[in-house]
């Protein structure tokens, strides 16, 4: 059972303004005002889900690092957002212009009581139809008043400095798209402002990549306009700082936001460097072409994979910074879970509302108290945090130290790993169900790599982690369900290790299958990426292994696909190296395919891409596999 007393939101408002230092004036600038924060963080009013969320990023909070549940009429335009925002990703300029039209009947109108929602409202719709019309090539004058309109209806002064406020991401990126077409005689001074304004935000590393990059590459670009033949060394070299600067922010995310236009910029800074120093510094301009050299690498597989998939190179919309992951409906959610636990209603509900409550809740007609759904929560061995990590903790460092143990995991450090562990087993609450689940399983993989463990002993463990929160059986059984992402981890970690035969697969892939094919079917699998790359790579290569190659290829081209419009990296790498996998087996059973592919070029960009991640265990396999096949 979970015991810890839930965080509201009020109290994690007020915390993280708190601990970043920002006045409530700052964080209410032009949302509302400062004594309408303060009743929120005491609990005395609950503001609507975009003024909370809107708030929560002012913050910090970014919400890549969450799960969020909502009441469906608040899920119901979430859904419908993020609809939108895959058409206009993609360019689906008739289907997007057809889902704004409907989302401005049902959530904009002008008799809303709720000034600020409307007016958050209206700034999402704004944002998304300025990008349709500079796809059909509108005019600066034109989007650069589009801009500014939606810009104002969250911040006030736009055209003065961004020091001293508190902005959100989606926020910087308007202020970045407004100057780029106002172009103002002071451009230069406002983006350097805004790129500084950045470096010493409060922003996690995930969500200063969504507009460092950019920004890096708009002052330059749209600010500085830099004659290259005619800048000065230093001038030179603070661009290439500056620039590596962003590209190292995309390698420890994982992202690729502005990378090519990053790269193109890097790439010119130092022909330009190596240009100046080759008659006075020699040695220096030498050292220059390695890097150079690897530049020109990435790019070009860049533009190889971009090209192959059919996915812009330049990152020519902003939609990314829109999307929201990781969101359930919480009527749903309780329902399917009821059911998972063979439960009444009578039964849940008893000593927490009454049967009728729940019934309404459970079909999406009606929302209640939170206190009720926090109840319902912890009888069904759920976290009842409004958003949480996968830890369930207030303690950043816990959760830095969770980031990095992962990345320790992939490349296989298993002393530093263990230290980790022992690290944040202190900092979190042990007692809690969803801390321990977790925690045992990191342990038990760390355990297997390093042979500490058997594989029979590995599944056992996690099985135990698994049971932490739901039953190992009840998790198997067929049909609808909703499982969270680490109980989706155990359960992909016990099929790893433990589906030997055709049959135990099968269950599997159809189990995983079944969790992902309504967010298909809804056009918003995107925003569940960061598990569905993990899971659906699982499927797609045990799929291979029976011999399904179209069907696993197929999963490989939508995963790719979506994490290029993404701009995520680690489902690229896997899945090309699982296709080519395909491949070798077609042509050795005497399959004809129909994918044409390079082998050694398919293996060099894994490794290019993994190495770009920091994942050295996975560059190393992949190395290795490119000798065998130049050695045959």
């Amino acid at each position: 059972m979970y015991n810890k007393e839930p965080e509201d939101f009020g109290s994690l408002l007020s915390r993280n303004r708190q601990k970043w230092n920002l006045s409530l004036e700052q964080l209410s600038e032009g949302l509302c005002t400062p004594s309408e924060v303060a009743r929120m963080e005491k609990g005395e009013r609950t503001p609507d889900k975009l003024l909370r969320d809107r708030l929560l990023l002012r913050v910090g909070i970014s919400p890549d690092t969450h799960e969020s549940f909502l009441f469906d009429d608040d899920f119901a335009p979430w859904k419908l957002r993020q609809q939108i925002l895959g058409a206009v990703a993609k360019r689906q300029s008739k289907r997007a212009k057809n889902l704004l039209t409907e989302y401005r009947r049902l959530y904009v109108r002008p008799d809303q009581k709720d000034a600020v929602y409307r007016q958050l409202e209206l700034q999402f719709c704004l944002s998304m139809e300025v990008q349709l019309l500079r796809f059909k090539g509108a005019d600066d004058e034109t989007l650069a008043k589009m801009f500014g309109k939606a810009l104002s209806l969250s911040v006030p002064r736009i055209d003065e400095s961004v020091r001293g406020r508190a902005l959100c991401v989606q926020e910087v990126n308007l202020f970045l798209e407004y100057l780029r077409h106002r172009q103002p005689p002071d451009a230069a001074r406002l983006l350097w402002e805004i790129l500084e304004y950045i470096e010493r935000s409060h922003l996690d590393d995930v969500s200063k990549a969504r507009v460092y990059p950019k920004a890096i590459c708009y002052l330059y670009i749209y600010g500085e306009k830099p004659i290259y033949s005619e800048l000065q060394q230093a001038e030179c070299g603070q661009a290439i700082r500056r620039c590596r600067a962003g590209i190292e922010l995309l390698r420890r995310t994982g992202r690729m936001y502005h990378l090519w236009e990053l790269l193109t910029l890097y790439g010119t800074f130092l022909k330009t460097l190596a240009s100046s120093c080759a008659q006075k510094a020699p040695a220096k301009a030498e050292a220059l072409k390695p890097m150079l050299s690897q530049n020109e690498v990435l790019l070009h597989a860049l533009e190889v994979t971009f090209a192959q998939y059919g996915v812009p190179r330049e990152t020519e919309d902003f939609c990314y910074l829109y999307i929201e992951k990781e969101v359930y409906c919480i009527g749903d959610l309780i329902r399917l879970r009821r059911t998972m636990a063979g439960l009444t209603r009578a039964q849940l509900c008893d000593g927490i509302c009454s049967e009728r409550t729940l019934m309404r809740l459970e079909q999406n007609q009606k929302r209640t108290y939170w206190h009720y759904v926090h109840q319902l929560f912890q009888r069904l061995n759920l976290a009842p945090e409004y958003c949480r990590h996968a830890l369930v903790t207030d303690s950043q460092e816990a959760i830095d130290c969770l980031e990095e143990m992962r990345n320790r995991i992939h490349n296989r450090e298993y002393d530093k790993t263990d230290i980790l562990i022992q690290q944040i087993e202190k900092l979190v609450d042990m007692d809690i169900p969803s801390n321990r689940q977790i925690m045992m399983r990191h342990r038990a993989l760390n355990e297997l790599q390093k042979g500490a463990i058997t594989k029979k002993e590995f599944c056992l463990k996690v099985i135990e982690a698994l049971e932490c929160t739901l039953p190992y059986k009840t998790a198997m059984c067929a049909g609808e369900k909703y499982l969270t992402n680490e109980e989706l981890l155990c359960l992909q970690n016990i099929a790893m290790k433990s589906a030997e035969t055709e049959e135990s697969k099968r269950k599997y892939i159809q189990l995983f299958c079944e969790t992902y094919r309504p967010y298909q079917s809804d056009g918003i699998v995107n925003c569940y990426i960061n598990m569905y790359e993990t899971i659906m790579d699982y499927v797609m290569s045990e799929l291979g292994n029976l011999g399904k190659y179209k069907h696993s290829n197929e999963i490989g081209q939508t995963l790719i696909t979506e994490c290029l419009y993404m701009r995520r990296f680690y489902g690229i790498y896997r899945s090309i190296y699982n296709m080519l996998w395909n491949e070798d087996q077609q042509l050795k059973e005497g399959i004809l395919s129909k994918r044409k592919c390079n082998p050694v070029e398919d293996l060099q960009y894994c490794i290019i891409f993994s190495e770009f991640c920091n994942r050295s265990y996975q560059a190393d396999f992949y190395r290795r596999k490119l000798v065998s096949r130049k050695i045959d």
